[in-house]
């Protein structure tokens, strides 16, 4: 019997159920007594340790639709976190969950359009008196932070050794080492903001979980740049061959202008041939000095019509090359570049402030994090550790520390006046605190526990910090979503699945059953 695809009341309690277990399944991993999770996989190694907040939130799937879509909402919260500062997964899911939980105490008392407007309101309050608890750093104390997001010393000692090479405006990248120990190198590179992939269907999948990663790896690749509207993928089919009869098997390309249909024909050839292709979409204010850089940096020509060179003539001697890339959705980073002296002390003779920018963007300093270890499970939970650190050290160093372990919101709960949010920025603290069997006592506002020795200590004394962009994003990423969820009355899900128990999704019409 087919149901209806509308729901009232119930709607809402049903996806804060949801959200609540997912939170809570996250919360246990936090701190330095919480508990990891196992994931399982469909190869091997068939299970994945991890204490990820992400990597465990895209795992899970909850049979009940509504509860499902709370998950998703979470996803969103925990993506927009992501996107402002790498970290923050587990303390946006607990957040999230406790503004739900305490947010429905008042609906009836008020409207959830007044209940929506004071959370939002309460931003700039929390921005000002996380200011306020905020200390900047340097390069040379960037181990204490590092330390904690990785839950290794031995992580966080090396990041700070790399930051004091390549300075803090410097760029970490990191990759799998062939060897058990980590190490890394320092070279050069260039860090393009507001360019990023078209598509996430030609991103890296993680072999741990099978998911599509929110970015594309690519190690001496092939490197095109297309500033003409691409309307048709089998126009490259000439160049493609050439480059696959070399051996390659992915390539990197800049474009301006695409159409869904040459989107579609890429992720095909993908599909069908094996071969990627990394579509980058350059910033939209370049101008054609900027994608002269580039050209120059990589080798490539540029296909246009000012150049005269068309992509059904293009040969591999217009196709330049890149040691490493790493494009996500908003930047994109390369290394491995051809040699930069001549063009960036031409930049420098001119002087001008643009010319000076370029220099800045082409003479970056960078490093690659190699992570090592003796199986593919361990190197698996290290990278994610890895990774969480040196985001947590770049935000740190643009951004400075709070005290940490949940004490900077739990101050910040004592303060304020919204009353959702007086008992709901305490979660993260609280939840640390039970993960390690303490029940707290009176604190000062610099104290906090130490979950390692159980004791009440002073958190900048001791190192025990945070990154104060990283509880901020996160804190703000919470408030939208769960304010967002607070206002709903009804929501419409797909048609009832047809008598197969399927639906398909017909283009101009969406879904329907599937009869």
């Amino acid at each position: 019997m087919k149901k209806d695809n509308l729901y009232f009341e119930e709607s809402r309690e049903r996806i804060s159920k949801g959200v609540e277990k997912v939170a809570k399944a996250v919360g246990n991993t936090m701190g330095t007594s919480g508990q990891n999770s196992v994931i399982q996989r469909f190869e091997n190694p068939y299970f994945l340790l991890t204490n990820d907040g992400w990597t465990i939130l895209d795992s899970i799937v909850l049979s009940d639709p509504l509860e499902e879509m709370g998950r998703n909402f979470l996803r969103e919260a925990v993506q927009r976190a992501n996107k402002n500062s790498g970290d923050g997964s587990s303390t946006t899911c607990v957040l999230t969950a406790a503004i739900l939980k305490e947010g429905e105490k008042y609906i009836g008392k008020q409207s959830p359009m007044e209940i929506k407007r004071s959370l939002e309101d309460s931003i700039k309050d929390i921005e000002a008196r996380m200011e306020a608890q905020t200390i900047t750093i340097t390069e040379d104390n960037v181990k204490a932070v590092a330390s904690i997001s990785a839950e290794d010393e031995e992580i966080g000692a090396r990041i700070e050794e790399i930051y004091k090479k390549i300075g803090k405006d410097g760029i970490i990248q990191w990759e799998t080492s062939k060897f058990p120990e980590d190490s890394y190198t320092i070279g050069t590179g260039i860090q393009i903001q507001d360019a990023g992939y078209v598509t996430p269907y030609l991103n890296d999948i993680d072999p741990a979980t099978g998911q599509i990663l929110q970015e594309a790896k690519m190690k001496d690749v092939p490197v095109m740049i297309i500033k003409e509207k691409i309307t048709s993928g089998t126009a490259f089919n000439s160049i493609f061959s050439q480059m696959f009869d070399k051996g390659y098997k992915e390539v990197a390309l800049f474009c301006d202008e695409i159409t869904p249909e040459a989107v579609g024909h890429f992720i095909q050839t993908r599909g069908q041939r094996g071969f990627r292709i990394a579509l980058i979409k350059l910033p939209v204010l370049w101008g054609p000095e900027w994608v002269e850089d580039i050209s120059i940096a990589t080798g490539a020509k540029v296909v246009s019509p000012a150049t005269g060179l068309t992509i059904l003539d293009m040969s591999m001697d217009d196709v330049g090359k890149a040691g490493n890339i790493v494009v996500k959705r908003d930047s994109v980073y390369m290394d491995g570049l051809q040699d930069m002296e001549k063009h960036i002390l031409g930049l420098k003779v001119d002087g001008s402030n643009d010319a000076m920018l370029r220099v800045a963007r082409l003479n970056l300093r960078t490093a690659r994090y190699l992570v090592g270890g003796n199986s593919e499970s361990a190197i698996s939970y290290r990278r994610l550790k890895v990774e969480d650190a040196i985001n947590a050290a770049s935000e740190a160093l643009d951004g400075g520390i709070v005290p940490g372990g949940g004490v900077a919101l739990r101050n910040i709960a004592d303060k304020i006046d919204n009353p959702i949010l007086k008992v709901a920025l305490r979660a993260p603290y609280e939840t640390i605190l039970k993960n390690a069997g303490i029940t707290p006592d009176e604190t000062q506002e610099s104290e906090g526990y130490d979950t390692r020795t159980l004791k009440k200590v002073n958190m900048m004394e001791n190192n025990i910090v945070d990154p104060k962009k990283v509880v901020l994003n996160a804190t703000k990423a919470a408030i939208s979503v769960a304010a967002g969820i607070l206002t709903m009355g009804t929501v419409v899900l797909f048609p009832d699945r047809g008598v197969d128990g399927t639906y398909e999704v017909v283009e101009g019409i969406g879904a329907r059953p599937k009869l």
